[in-house]
């Protein structure tokens, strides 16, 4: 019941957003062509100080502005297209994405085994196959989520749009975890590597700048030096525009400073239409009914040091890469140092509790009531495939809980809970 009031106050809360704001000149409808070109005619009086935008003022917007130009010039698209969810893509050819601008080499991706079998029985926890989220765009084009300066104006600073405001799990455990929280297993090793199988729900958030996300961090170096490749699915509203999870992508080279999702920023470079980053993913997972899960993996290739992501269920895709170069001369260019696995909240309003993790069940609901991930693996710097020995991360199990289950042949987990504080 807590669930549907606070689905149901986010959607009065977003109606109630667009009809008193004026209408701004970049929405994410039209044709691409006229959204360019609104971008670049729009003006700071129908955002900023405006209710329904956060953005701190006239110049930030410009940053945001300046930012989308160079995002989109060059870019043409083929079509436009829209998910389930009603979110704009545009199938943009390969060669426009902003990981490639400057002659930058498109990659070929491998076929690694990335997966073992396992004989673990009925223990570990199994899901449905979820087959890509495509919208639809052809050979030779990839789905671009369109970014429109309505969608960052809801954001403070063009930093906090890019990142949104994510944070890194082990750092934050010995610090004020101010409004983020973790329920997370992790090793830290030397890896190429990892992959899970990740549970897919639709975690009721507050009608706020909140989010709820389950995911995969392969992470290496420590401090103002930590780089990550991520991946999951998010529940965003603020960010994505819906309050269904959605596919995500994630990277930074410097803990946060920079950073982006999916192709909002140059750096991942994705290679296959089927699936669409920022698109809405499923089927949801049923309380005491069908599970859902989908395979996440990033593997290092030794070849050209390229992160590759990797989607699928069993039989698995490359989707696209992160290139060595965009993590200089720290340590994802070389290995990871620890692979996580779990769920993250996070919210922007002091006062307001964070919402649902995972099912919004606590970890000992068990089986088809709390969100879980299995086949935790990594890939050893030395070869091979292995299943992490887990370490448990726990700060708020007032809020959030997390159990593992490590074996010689499989590891897996759940974890969740219902709000926090």
């Amino acid at each position: 019941m807590m669930r549907q009031t606070i689905a149901l106050v986010f959607a009065a809360a977003l109606l109630a957003a667009c009809a008193s704001t004026p209408t701004p000149a970049t929405r994410s409808s039209g044709s691409f062509a006229d959204f360019v070109a609104a971008t670049h005619a729009a003006t700071a009086d129908a955002y900023v100080g405006r209710e329904g935008f956060a953005v701190a003022n006239a110049p930030e917007l410009g940053r945001m502005q300046a930012h989308l130009t160079t995002l989109y010039e060059g870019v043409t698209s083929s079509q436009t297209v829209r998910d389930a969810a009603g979110t704009t893509f545009d199938c943009i050819p390969v060669g426009q994405q902003p990981g490639l601008r400057g002659g930058k080499p498109l990659l070929t991706p491998r076929n690694p085994t990335l997966t073992f079998n396992n004989t673990a029985g009925d223990a570990a926890p199994r899901g449905a196959e979820v087959r890509p989220n495509s919208v639809g765009c052809g050979a030779g084009t990839v789905p671009m989520r369109r970014i429109t300066l309505e969608q960052m104006a809801r954001f403070r600073t063009l930093e906090e749009f890019l990142t949104g405001n994510k944070r890194y799990p082990l750092a934050e455990a010995t610090a004020n975890f101010g409004i983020h929280y973790y329920a997370t297993a992790y090793e830290t090793v030397p890896a190429y590597g990892a992959g899970t199988d990740i549970n897919i729900w639709q975690p009721a958030v507050p009608a706020t700048d909140a989010m709820s996300i389950s995911q995969l961090w392969v992470a290496g170096g420590s401090g103002a030096a930590r780089q990550t490749a991520e991946a999951g699915w998010s529940v965003y509203p603020i960010k994505f525009g819906t309050i269904s999870p959605v596919l995500f992508e994630f990277w930074t080279p410097n803990n946060y400073v920079y950073g982006c999702y999916n192709l909002e920023c140059p750096g991942f470079v994705q290679t296959n239409p089927a699936w669409a980053l920022g698109g809405v993913v499923g089927p949801i997972s049923q309380p005491g009914g069908a599970q859902s899960t989908l395979q996440y993996t990033w593997w290092r290739d030794s070849l050209d040091g390229a992160w590759w992501l990797y989607l699928g269920h069993g039989s698995l895709q490359a989707v696209g890469y992160i290139a060595k170069a965009w993590y200089g001369t720290g340590q994802m260019s070389i290995n990871a140092t620890d692979v996580m696995f779990g769920g993250e909240t996070g919210i922007n309003v002091n006062g307001v509790p964070a919402g649902e993790m995972g099912s919004g069940a606590f970890a000992n609901a068990g089986y088809s009531y709390a969100a879980f991930q299995t086949k935790l693996t990594y890939y050893p710097t030395s070869g091979g495939i292995l299943p992490i020995k887990a370490t448990i991360l726990e700060p708020t199990p007032q809020c959030y809980t997390v159990t593992a289950t490590s074996g010689m042949e499989i590891t897996y987990m759940y974890f969740g809970g219902p709000h926090c504080p």
